[in-house]
């Protein structure tokens, strides 16, 4: 049996911290996506509907739930009512519109490979978070390969080719740091090539059962390598990694019956 859904934090005067990663599932390609794009802005669904391929298509909108069934949970602002704005570099940020005085003040990232969602969000400073999907069938992607491309530094291309544990395990770390670490500076991927994580980051440091911590300046980084995913998670200094939840279909479906509107009693998440 699934665990049940994760009470996760009202809002309270002390710092919080949430991270939570949806398992996509069969279930994710159907029902749910019904309930998407009832509750999803114009805008959003049109972005979704010029993507190629319905996997793509999927993923993109269940993010989208995910951000906004949490956020919501978190500020206690119906899922139809929340609202987005976007720095410019095009990262989102929470517009709560009259809420304001109720919901405090929380940023939040999300990203997405495959299967896996992950959704990160904090009221202390800014934050940033990226997944990879470990592939485990052939063909493997030539990793070697692509770490000769210009995404990394002189010293992160050293790192990769002699640093401590595996080639595959140094690839990913590097590769989820330095999104995560850009999407925490509010800068997107832009600049990708000009940050060093080998500088910013003391990556020798070795991971202890799969995990890995590290802080410098401004910021603390998280790195996670599991056997299914890679998780990096960057956020303001001091912070501790917050417990990262691992949701399946059926928690998400609980997840949002207790956020989505009450409009219709016909509506089966009502």
């Amino acid at each position: 049996m699934l665990p049940d859904v994760p009470e996760f934090p009202n809002i309270r005067p002390k710092t919080t911290t949430i991270c939570v990663i949806w398992a996509l599932g069969d279930a994710a390609s159907e029902d749910l996506l019904r309930v998407v794009e009832k509750i999803l802005d114009k805008p959003a669904i049109e972005r979704s509907n010029r993507l190629f391929w319905k996997k793509d298509r999927v993923r993109f909108l269940c993010s989208h739930l995910l951000r906004r069934a949490l956020l919501s949970r978190l500020t206690g602002v119906p899922m139809d009512e929340i609202l987005f704005t976007t720095n410019r570099y095009g990262k989102p940020y929470l517009t709560l519109g009259g809420h304001e005085h109720s919901a405090g003040t929380w940023n939040f990232n999300v990203s997405s490979s495959a299967d896996w969602v992950a959704f990160l969000a904090t009221n202390n400073g800014q934050c940033g978070i990226d997944i990879e999907r470990l592939p485990d069938t052939d063909p493997m992607p030539d990793l070697k390969e692509m770490s000769k491309a210009n995404v990394f530094s002189g010293r992160e291309k050293e790192y990769l080719m002699s640093g401590p544990g595996s080639f595959r395990l140094r690839f990913y770390q590097i590769w989820t740091l330095k999104e995560a670490y850009l999407k925490y500076t509010g800068r997107g991927l832009a600049g990708i090539e000009q940050i060093d994580m080998v500088d910013l980051f003391n990556l020798q440091q070795p991971m202890n059962e799969g995990q890995w911590a590290s802080e410098k300046g401004d910021a603390t980084a998280f790195h996670r390598f599991e056997e299914d995913y890679a998780l990096s998670v960057v956020l303001k200094r001091d912070q501790a990694m917050p417990e990262v939840h691992v949701l399946h279909d059926e928690q998400v479906f609980e997840l949002v019956k207790g956020t989505f509107p009450r409009k219709r009693k016909s509506d089966r998440y009502a």
